[in-house]
């Protein structure tokens, strides 16, 4: 319904930066159909390619297709937050580069928020990017051990 919404405002030209944000909130949030987040997040960032928000919503959208190299581009310009770090390290990892941690003191949360990446992978039927990222798993281990142990886990338990 919150779609069709957006979709009107933009056939009567009122939509705006905030709206086109809030639809890349809703397209990666709340629908399961990666198409559509696909579509709306490349509008988007077409119309505001410099808006942070839509920046990262639109790195999401690609993340959660597996095109970890144009999402890494944008999560490279997120600011510093563990779930942006998660997903940067994820898509460094996945794309065969290296990966630091900016705090090591946050190891935990950003592996938790990495672990969330990873199943958002699994839950929208990316399982073949699931299972290569699960490979470069020894690329992982000095950067997210606590991830490390947890994709142990759900790789085991998938076999």
């Amino acid at each position: 319904k919150a779609v069709k919404l957006l979709f009107d405002a933009i056939e009567n030209g009122s939509i705006d930066a905030q709206l086109w944000s809030l639809g890349c909130t809703i397209v990666n949030g709340h629908l399961n159909d990666t198409e559509v987040a696909l579509h709306w997040t490349d509008c988007a960032i077409d119309e505001f390619p410099e808006h942070p928000e839509i920046g990262k919503q639109r790195g999401i959208a690609l993340l959660t297709v597996g095109n970890f190299k144009d999402a890494l581009v944008l999560f490279e310009k997120t600011p510093q937050h563990p779930l942006n770090e998660g997903a940067r390290i994820l898509c460094r990892i996945a794309t065969g580069q290296t990966a630091q941690l900016s705090d090591p003191d946050k190891e935990q949360l950003i592996s938790t928020a990495f672990m969330q990446w990873y199943r958002r992978l699994l839950e929208r039927g990316q399982n073949e990017s699931a299972k290569r990222l699960a490979e470069r798993i020894d690329a992982l281990e000095t950067v997210l051990p606590t991830a490390v142990m947890g994709l142990r886990e759900a790789v085991s338990a998938e076999s």
